[in-house]
């Protein structure tokens, strides 16, 4: 009988021991994901924070401007969908400088949602067309001309 005590005691204390672990490893991938979401958050927030740097040129101004020739930016026809094409032309430039593709949000204005929208200037005149684009970081003009020259012209928000 005494080792039937002993036996069960030393399952007891066994079991025991593994709850207490099983609690431990809990409470580390607990932790382990917290630290990783509270991580993530301040990487996304530094990381816009650098584009913004990156865009304004270490905040020396408050707007840029660049062009490109549209033939070396290796887009896909967007047709008559000057947003989608403006949009994708300020990507590029972003990947460009060194900015990522998380650190613009062209859903998100100064005050609230964007409001973007591509219109030609001068009735009938396609090469007055010009989109502007809202977005987190500023927002932007976009235009491209007969001679196929992108236009970009970026501000930031006041």
């Amino acid at each position: 009988m005494s080792k039937f005590l002993c036996w069960a005691t030393y399952v007891q204390k066994v079991r025991v021991m593994k709850n207490k672990l099983l609690r431990f490893i809990e409470t580390l991938l607990l932790v382990g994901v917290l630290g990783f979401a509270l991580f993530q958050i301040v990487t996304v927030h530094a990381s816009e924070q650098d584009c913004r740097n990156l865009l304004t040129e270490r905040f020396s101004s408050d707007s840029r401007y660049v062009s490109f020739s549209a033939g070396d930016l290796d887009l896909p026809d967007y047709g008559r969908d000057y947003m989608a094409y403006s949009v994708k032309v300020i990507r590029i430039f972003l990947d460009r400088i060194g900015c990522h593709t998380q650190d613009i949000n062209f859903g998100q204005g100064a005050q609230g949602s964007a409001h973007s929208r591509c219109e030609a200037i001068v009735r009938e005149r396609e090469n007055s067309r010009m989109c502007y684009v809202e977005s987190n970081l500023g927002y932007w003009f976009i235009h491209k001309d007969f001679v196929d020259d992108v236009h970009i012209m970026f501000h930031r928000w006041d």
